[in-house]
């Protein structure tokens, strides 16, 4: 009799080792699931941020040609080491009311920016700069 309390003994022992072992593996498993996905996401949303600081790089580029002469008409591409943007072309004519779009593109990213120019010259004044689809 004692010998089979043992082996109950030892059969619940050894049960629950593997019972806590499978727990241990599946928290383990979902940890790093959770992690390399964390990691995913932040990869991404860097590289939305970079696509839009070529956006607005493109668009301070575009106000100081237009402050420089009001004929500026856009439609220019730049390529940085990492990316590019582009200009697209400048409506509007004259002093006031100058609006465009610019895009960056930073790996697979690319974020918009429209930016309207309520007046260049002599003090430059933004009526609007947003980021679009």
């Amino acid at each position: 009799m004692i010998v089979k309390q043992r082996n109950r003994k030892a059969y619940v022992t050894l049960l629950s080792v593997i019972i806590l072992g499978a727990i241990s593996i599946l928290v383990l498993i979902t940890t790093i699931a959770i992690d390399t996905e964390s990691i995913f996401a932040a990869d991404v949303m860097d590289q939305g941020k970079q696509a839009r600081f070529f956006a607005d790089s493109c668009a301070e580029r575009a106000i100081d040609l237009l402050k420089q002469n009001n004929l500026y008409g856009g439609t220019e591409s730049y390529l940085f080491t990492s990316g590019s943007c582009t200009v697209s072309a400048v409506s509007g004519t004259g002093n006031t009311n100058r609006t465009f779009t610019t895009t960056g593109v930073y790996e697979n990213a690319t974020r918009k920016v429209s930016v309207t120019v309520t007046t260049v010259n002599p003090t430059t004044a933004i009526g609007s700069w947003q980021e679009v689809q």
